[in-house]
């Protein structure tokens, strides 16, 4: 079996294939075949967004959608059911626990951080 690479070198604004031997040359001297020169403009830094002026959407969005969808996931993988009850209403106590548990995590942050 026969294998052949072909690589290709970006030259003139159009790429062309290199044999192996100037490949390796190419590799052992790097520097040499490159004109790249960076960009002096760097890009803006974002602007922070505060929650309290966004709609409803965009504010549950930012704030609580994440804890929400892994907490959903959660009561997808483990499938809960509590003894004695009902299994819709064994998902919606796991979401409060995992929900109130979350909350308490984010307020301890929200507060050393202060």
């Amino acid at each position: 079996m026969l294998l052949c690479f072909v690589h290709f070198v970006l030259y003139l604004n159009t790429y062309k294939p290199i044999p192996s031997i100037s490949r390796l040359r190419i590799l052992r001297k790097p520097k040499t075949y490159t004109g790249l020169t960076l960009p002096h403009k760097l890009p803006p830094l974002a602007n922070p967004v505060d929650v309290r002026v966004l709609p409803l959407p965009g504010y549950l969005e930012q704030t609580v959608a994440t804890i929400l969808s892994s907490a959903l996931a959660g009561v997808g993988q483990l499938k809960p059911k509590f003894p004695f009850v009902e299994p819709e209403k064994s998902a919606l106590a796991y979401l409060a626990l995992y929900l109130k548990g979350e909350f308490s995590v984010c307020l301890t942050a929200l507060y050393v951080g202060m």
